[in-house]
């Protein structure tokens, strides 16, 4: 994972991950502290898009707490002693496939999501299939944000069409 392809926001969220993880005593960060990162983030681009995609923000980050809650506690745990789990190396790789594929010289939020959908574990499929997070209906709320534009510097989401 290479900082330096990140945008701010998406790095930031990786960070905002790490912490929460560290909340929870949890030794490694996984899927789910990334997406409450996502999900969490005030004004950001992914709860924006989830909302237009008609999905129950407020209940799905509420549930990513509850499977946060049920993962497993140590103590002593710090953020620089937080690693990341196999799923989500798998999932932040496929999203920086996703911004190659796009032809986007950052790694955004949303690539981000996409990696989240192209390589779920049990728990964020599961979420994803109850509050019906389908990659197509994000893709086409992406779509009408992003419209023709690319993730050409570090911040684009003030370049994307309001929301």
């Amino acid at each position: 994972m290479n900082f330096q392809n990140m945008t701010q926001k998406s790095a930031e969220a990786i960070r905002a991950g790490q912490n929460i993880a560290a909340e929870h005593a949890n030794q490694d960060m996984r899927e789910e502290h990334l997406l409450l990162a996502l999900l969490s983030a005030d004004g950001g681009l992914i709860p924006s898009l989830l909302d237009k995609m008609g999905v129950a923000t407020a209940a799905l980050r509420s549930s990513i707490e509850d499977e946060i809650n049920k993962l497993p506690k140590v103590s002593g745990v710090t953020n620089d002693r937080i690693y990341l789990s196999g799923d989500l190396d798998r999932a932040i790789t496929a999203a920086e496939n996703e911004a190659k594929k796009m032809k986007d010289s950052y790694v955004s939020v949303e690539h981000l999501m996409l990696g989240l959908f192209a390589h779920p574990n049990a728990a964020v499929k599961k979420l994803f299939d109850e509050y019906d997070v389908k990659k197509n209906a994000f893709l086409e709320a992406l779509r009408t944000v992003r419209g023709a534009r690319g993730v050409q510097s570090d911040n684009p989401e003030d370049t994307y069409d309001a929301l």
